[in-house]
Parts: C-alpha cells; structure tokens; sequence
C-alpha cells in the first residue's frame, strides 16, 4: 500500500504487525512449513497484540475499527515475509464479519469477545 494512503495510526499499525511478523512468526516458519501446521501460540500472540478481530464492536471486546486499510496492512506484512500457512486474514476478513453480522446477541456474546481481544488501538498509538 502506498506510504500516501495511510495516516499515522496505519503506520503505527504496520509497525507493529512488522515486529510481531520478526518476532513471532518467522523463527518458527520453518518449522511450520515442514510440520504442515500453525503453532496455536501465534494465534494467542496475535491476539494478545490485536492483531485478531479489531474490526469487531467494542461492546464484544474488539475497538470497531472498519478501516480496510489495516486488513491491506496485516496482509502485506505477512506476504512480504513470505510467511505463508498465517491466516489472519481470514479470520478478520471472513469469520469477523460473519459473527458480526449473522449471529444472535447471545452467540455474539459467545464468539466476539474470544476472537477480538482488545489490546491495541489505532487511536491510542
């Protein structure tokens, strides 16, 4: 994504994604490759960083964020890693927005708050 389209707090973001990407994934992709699987820690990492399910609502633990500009920044960084197997973006893009929008208050109750911890914030970087 051009450096012109993004405001400061997508820069941020892309920082942040960058250091995960370094920290988190690539000293394990290798073996992930060769085992065929995702380690379940990175997706508690990712978690933990917000970097799962922030374009929920508040009120089910994500920051409501709808901007299409940090799904674009998740992706590239994880393809500019060649880190392949990360789908992040599925989990934003697809089941996010399915749980968001075709699900009762109870199972949004349910789901929401478990996929879109609340840990960082565009708009408190």
């Amino acid at each position: 994504m051009r450096d012109s389209e993004l405001e400061p707090e997508h820069r941020a973001f892309r920082e942040t994604v960058r250091d995960f990407v370094s920290k988190e994934i690539l000293p394990h992709h290798e073996r992930w490759e060769r085992d065929g699987m995702v380690d379940r820690d990175v997706w508690l990492a990712a978690g933990e960083a917000g970097l799962l399910g922030f374009n929920a609502p508040q009120e089910y633990g994500g920051i409501g964020v709808q901007d299409y500009r940090f799904h674009a920044l998740l992706s590239e960084e994880i393809v500019r890693a060649g880190a392949t197997g990360i789908t992040f973006g599925l989990h934003n893009s697809v089941v996010g927005p399915y749980l968001t929008r075709l699900t009762t208050p109870e199972q949004k109750m349910r789901w929401l708050p478990a996929s879109a911890p609340d840990s960082w914030s565009p708009r408190s970087r």
